[in-house]
């Protein structure tokens, strides 16, 4: 379970603006959030990575975790399908229905793990930290906020939106 599933980022062309979200997202004293200001010297590689994604370490297992959801609800599913296709007695199902069964069994398996992975946050992630470093690459500022639950991350938002100065917001 990742600690802070809710990542929001205000991008600033100017350091005094980026500065002032982050003290003033500081004195709101949200709990157990994260928060980082990079500047445009923090570019990639030499971003650390903690400061984009702190719980890097754990998306290896939650991309098995939602390979394995995906594929025995794809494994229940294409069993599920070969008992009824077996009991309309369609012609595959009638003459061979364990290979038959098997076989719906495994497409079902990797498509539901296939799902599952591509449903997975990585993806978002990935988007997430492509734009952060692009923004750093042309010189912009970045504020952070990495937060553990949707209703602190809404109130972040809110706070966000009502910013001067940011030149984009990016949320995953």
């Amino acid at each position: 379970m990742e600690r802070y599933p809710y990542k929001q980022a205000a991008i600033f062309s100017r350091e005094e603006d980026a500065r002032c979200v982050q003290e003033r997202i500081s004195a709101v004293g949200f709990d157990n959030t994260l928060t980082f200001l990079l500047s445009p010297t923090s570019v990639a590689p030499d971003v650390d990575k903690q400061q984009l994604i702190p719980e890097s370490d754990e998306i290896p297992g939650v991309m098995v975790r939602k390979a394995f959801y995906g594929g025995t609800g794809g494994a229940l599913t294409g069993a599920a399908a070969s008992m009824a296709a077996g009991a309309f007695k369609l012609a595959l199902f009638a003459s061979h229905p364990v290979l038959a069964g098997l076989a719906a069994i495994g497409y079902g398996t990797v498509i539901g793990a296939t799902s599952g992975l591509l449903a997975g946050e990585s993806l978002k992630e990935e988007v997430f930290v492509g734009v952060l470093e692009e923004a750093l690459k042309q010189g912009q500022w970045a504020v952070i906020i990495h937060a553990p639950d949707k209703e602190t991350a809404r109130k972040i938002k809110v706070l966000l939106e009502h910013v001067h100065g940011a030149d984009n917001l990016v949320r995953n």
